[in-house]
């Protein structure tokens, strides 16, 4: 079964019997509570130690870290992305060697309480990427940062071995997963989906943020046309290209699953 599998049972167990026998039904508002938590702590300490470290950025960190923390988030999937900024901290800490034991002890929590398939490979990618560019560049090598690199994948492999297992080994391996049935979208159908992931959120953690857009969006172009700040103009419009991209991204999954790779 695997780490994960084990820890995942033993949560199903506890929380199947707290909400039947115990009506400690409370017990799910505080573990979304703790991750808001963990959230504003990271981001708020990254702000602070490193993006705007030599500026009085109290305010801002402040209003960035609640932000950060009160976005909606699935607690199912625990810290796997209210804790990268906290994860974020820890690697910085042990790039510039100014680390303690608390950073020691948040390099190995991270793989037990988040998802490798979700955030933990793409953590390595992005620092196995900055490695290979220190080298290229800086002709220098970061012992460091391989270490760090070495030190999460093998907890990852700990934790995850079942999924490395199954793909490396046993890939004659059936997934429950794969009799699901898959809602097949036709063109016109992926397109409103996108259009609802883009306003509403995702069903998991839908933030309902239509009726912010649809009043914040044409209040800060139409500030921006009459203060002339093409700066302004610009940065919005990099948002909505962004935003499209993600919807073009989310539209195109959907077309593929249905007409396969070759369309």
């Amino acid at each position: 079964m695997g780490f994960r599998g084990v820890y995942l049972t033993v949560c199903f167990t506890f929380h199947l019997y707290y909400s039947t026998y115990l009506n400690l039904t409370w017990l799910n508002p505080l573990m979304l509570y703790l991750l808001i938590l963990v959230a504003y702590i990271g981001m708020y300490r990254l702000i602070n130690d490193y993006l705007l470290k030599n500026h009085d950025s109290s305010f801002i960190a402040l209003g960035v870290s609640l932000s950060f923390a009160i976005l909606p988030t699935y607690y199912v999937y625990g810290i796997s992305v209210v804790g990268i900024p906290l994860l974020c901290v820890a690697i910085l800490n042990f790039y510039y060697k100014d680390h303690s034991k608390w950073d020691y002890l948040i390099l190995t929590i991270y793989p037990f309480y988040s998802y490798f398939a979700l955030t933990g490979i793409f953590v390595l990618i992005v620092l196995s990427l900055f490695l290979v560019c220190k080298l290229m560049f800086e002709k220098k090598w970061s012992q460091v940062l391989f270490n760090i690199i070495f030190y999460l994948t093998c907890l990852n492999l700990i934790v995850d071995f079942q999924l490395f297992y199954t793909i490396f080994i046993n890939t004659d391996f059936d997934s429950i997963r794969s009799h699901w049935p898959i809602k097949q979208f036709v063109f016109l159908d992926s397109v409103k989906e996108a259009v609802k992931l883009a306003l509403y959120g995702q069903y998991h953690a839908a933030s309902k943020h239509f009726f912010i857009l649809l009043i914040v969006v044409p209040l800060a172009y139409f500030s921006s046309f009459v203060n002339k700040n093409e700066k302004l103009i610009k940065t919005l419009n990099y948002l909505l290209i962004v935003q499209f991209l993600i919807v073009g991204f989310y539209f195109y999954w959907n077309i593929w699953v249905v007409f396969g790779p070759a369309f």
